[in-house]
């Protein structure tokens, strides 16, 4: 079925992202139903993924996007992070959870396993383009706390049911992973709050139940706050200069997200 590419989101906005490689037909298989794709142009490029919008069982609206492009085919240095960030904070989402398979070096994190991340220790030799401050536009931001400990909690909470079994990233190193940065980093700039939940080489229908149960339970009232991410409302420069870019274009007036450009 050929979805809609555009999303109206004046009575209900888009707040949470997922990025992952789990396919959409796996969310769909949890009760959720997908309710347009939209292909987004930014000034990073596109992102190489579309963006489709689905609707929790809740009715609450979600985003999706992959890590690695459409059908897998871009390695961790190919994805155009700024643009995969960039076409999120185009439709006004406020929190990303990440989803990503990573090897361990630990021998109490076992395959199956999940964990959530607390720091990263950056590999990346430079080589990706990493900020989106550039061009005239100069701005300091904080990266001690890469996660946003209060959305990491609670997703921690949500999947503690015997199936996520401890917490990572230590400076001893505990996972390997190849796509963290610089899409926390990222996020981090644009004032969006990031967790990642990691698992370990999990089957996929271990990732999938987890990945809906995260959603749904994330999407109740009581974790509204942290999913709209009142708490660094404000903190982000480049942030405040989208915002005003987009309110001189009038993108909101009318409350439609087409397939745009940021």
């Amino acid at each position: 079925m050929r979805l809609p590419n555009t999303f109206s989101s004046f009575k209900e906005s888009v707040r949470t992202a997922v990025i992952g490689r789990t396919r959409i037909s796996a969310l769909e298989a949890e009760g959720f139903t997908a309710v347009a794709s939209l292909s987004v142009q930014t000034l990073y490029c596109a992102p190489r993924s579309p963006l489709t919008i689905l609707k929790t069982p809740q009715n609450t609206p979600i985003a999706f996007i992959s890590h690695h492009g459409l059908h897998h085919e871009l390695t961790p240095t190919e994805v155009p992070n700024r643009a995969k960030i960039a076409a999120l904070l185009s439709i006004v989402v406020r929190s990303i959870i990440a989803f990503s398979a990573v090897g361990s070096s630990r021998e109490h994190i076992s395959p199956r396993d999940f964990v959530t991340l607390s720091q990263i220790i950056d590999r990346t030799k430079g080589i990706r383009a990493s900020t989106f401050f550039e061009g005239g536009l100069v701005g300091h931001v904080g990266f001690a706390d890469p996660f946003d400990t209060g959305l990491a909690k609670a997703v921690f909470d949500i999947g503690s049911d015997g199936v996520l079994n401890g917490e990572g990233g230590s400076w001893g190193g505990d996972v390997i992973n190849m796509s963290t940065l610089p899409e926390a980093k990222l996020a981090k700039e644009a004032g969006v709050v990031y967790v990642m939940l990691c698992n370990m080489h999990a089957n996929s229908a271990n990732v999938k139940h987890l990945a809906a149960a995260i959603l749904k339970e994330s999407a109740k009232e009581e974790h509204q706050d942290l999913i709209n991410a009142k708490h660094v409302e404000g903190s982000s420069k480049w942030a405040r200069y989208r915002a005003a870019s987009e309110k001189r274009r009038g993108s909101k007036e009318d409350g439609v997200h087409p397939a745009g450009v940021l």
